[in-house]
């Protein structure tokens, strides 16, 4: 089944309650493997939310774009995964993957989590993510005019 048929179906399935932010940002925080769908736009704050409570993101469909990506080692955390393969091979390939591998990939995304916040009581943060990207985009730029 697709995304969008498991929401329509839970959305008519009356045990499925609405949370409070406070406990679905619990329960992310408690899981090892976020699911995240895509959005309207190439971007969703839910591959944000996943990363920043330490959880590995498994993005579904390829038209996902996150910030940074020359200057963020995603592949080390986060999962890809085909949206029209969305059914029982997905949940045996994250069952298959090594706890050893898993060990590394959280370690991975709990070291990379604030590198998209802008929180400045944390370093590294956004600000030290986005100047090596705005140094290429700029510096590369303005030599390539001389």
């Amino acid at each position: 089944r697709k995304v969008g048929e498991l929401a329509i179906l839970a959305a008519g399935n009356p045990r499925v309650r609405i949370l409070r932010k406070c406990v679905m940002s619990e329960m992310v925080h408690m899981s090892r493997f976020c699911l995240v769908p895509q959005g309207w736009t190439p971007w969703t704050v839910r591959a944000y939310e996943a990363m920043i409570q330490g959880c590995l993101p498994v993005l579904f469909g390829e038209k996902f774009e996150l910030p940074y990506q020359q200057h963020m080692a995603y592949k080390d955390f986060v999962i890809r995964w085909p949206e029209d393969k969305i059914d029982s091979r997905l949940i045996e390939y994250l069952e298959s993957i090594p706890d050893e591998r898993l060990e590394t990939m959280q370690k991975a995304v709990l070291r990379d989590r604030y590198k998209i916040t802008w929180d400045w009581t944390v370093q590294p943060n956004s600000f030290e993510t986005v100047l090596p990207y705005l140094e290429d985009k700029f510096c590369t730029h303005s030599l390539g005019q001389s």
